[in-house]
């Protein structure tokens, strides 16, 4: 046990302690936790160290302690979290860049909620953070590998806190050709796309909408999927399931 918790304990008679109790720099979360057992008092456990919040949130499994555990307490932020729980493991393919930025004032870096964001990555990629983790560039640092992860801070004036998570793919710049045989009775709506030389060219993400009318559901379908096939472009692809259910 360390010191500061040993002198807590030794000074603080627990039988008074009730309500809430905040335990700032927690570190490991040894008083916390012996509150929160020995005590009916709800117990805040909170620390700027990454490192000690990782060995607290061990004590507190460990000690079979009810915890709700969080680098942020903001909802929106933990919807974040769980969006990227889930969204991480369909562009597992997509490199992934993780850009934070903060005021001027702010010590650490990276954030705490850029690194659980980075772990939350990782974990549901099933990616080593000790060994996929890239904390900024500099140099003749070689060719990016397809595992990485890249983590970079921002500091300047009083953005009170800015996250960005990047997914980037291929799919740029490839000529789209086909439109020519497209019937009039089809409507295409541009989305990743861009005007290159004279040419449409692939820009990222979803690049076209196909719409038609039809006289049935099926005769609709077989409109787009006609117009789809004629469309062509390197790295082409569209769902085949689309009015099927």
């Amino acid at each position: 046990m360390d010191f500061g918790s040993r002198l807590l304990l030794e000074t603080i008679p627990l039988e008074e302690v009730g309500g809430k109790v905040l335990d700032m720099g927690c570190g490991y979360g040894v008083f916390g936790i012996v509150v929160g057992k020995l005590t009916s008092a709800h117990v805040d456990m909170v620390d700027v160290n990454l490192r000690a919040l990782h060995l607290a949130e061990r004590n507190v499994k460990e000690n079979n302690v009810g915890a709700v555990i969080s680098s942020n307490m903001s909802i929106g932020v933990n919807v974040f979290f769980n969006t990227l729980k889930k969204l991480a493991p369909l562009l597992y393919d997509f490199d992934i860049e993780i850009i934070e930025a903060h005021h001027n004032q702010k010590k650490d870096a990276p954030s705490g909620t850029a690194m659980t964001a980075f772990e939350v990555i990782a974990e549901s990629l099933e990616r080593d953070p000790e060994e996929v983790g890239v904390f900024g560039r500099k140099g003749l640092v070689g060719k990016r590998t397809s595992e990485e992860i890249g983590v970079h801070a921002i500091r300047g004036g009083d953005i009170v806190g800015d996250h960005t998570i990047m997914f980037v793919g291929d799919g740029y710049d490839e000529v789209i050709t086909g439109f020519e045989n497209v019937k009039d009775d089809i409507v295409i709506f541009h989305a990743g796309t861009a005007l290159k030389d004279g040419n449409i060219v692939t820009n990222g993400g979803r690049v076209l909408n196909i719409c038609a009318l039809g006289t049935s559901l099926e005769d609709t379908r077989a409109k787009v999927y006609k117009a789809a096939e004629v469309i062509d472009f390197d790295g082409k692809y569209y769902r085949k399931d689309i009015g099927l259910n």
